[in-house]
């Protein structure tokens, strides 16, 4: 018993931060991630603009206006998934979905996360 402990605990020092590894703490973390990226968007006054985010599925939808084209919108996405450290929680490329008035990425989110976000949250601007 003493040998499992100490290989756990070898393991855990090995990988990094073992409350993060197991998925604890990771729903909110996610949240406030998502709530992080509408802020920034919101406090930057730039053409695009993102209008809502929402996680349902095991999926990451962000809703975006089309007066840009994907390829920009995508680039900027990506730097506030990683601003946000949102880059722990979902995997990359997007699927990217449109129509007339806005674009919607889809990032699936990691195995280990995806089951926590079933259940619909949206956030708005």
């Amino acid at each position: 018993m003493k040998l499992v402990r100490e290989s756990l605990l070898e393991k855990f020092i090995e990988v990094g931060d073992p409350v993060r590894n197991m998925g604890i703490g990771a729903k909110q973390d996610v949240i406030n991630a998502a709530r992080k990226m509408l802020k920034i968007n919101g406090d930057e006054s730039g053409e695009i603009v993102i209008h809502k985010i929402a996680l349902t599925d095991g999926r990451m939808w962000i809703m975006v206006n089309t007066t840009v084209y994907a390829f920009h919108v995508n680039e900027y996405i990506a730097d506030l998934i990683i601003k946000t450290g949102m880059y722990h929680y979902v995997k990359v490329p997007p699927q990217i979905k449109g129509n007339q008035n806005y674009d919607f990425f889809i990032y699936k989110f990691k195995k280990e996360i995806a089951e926590f976000f079933r259940d619909p949250i949206e956030m708005n601007k």
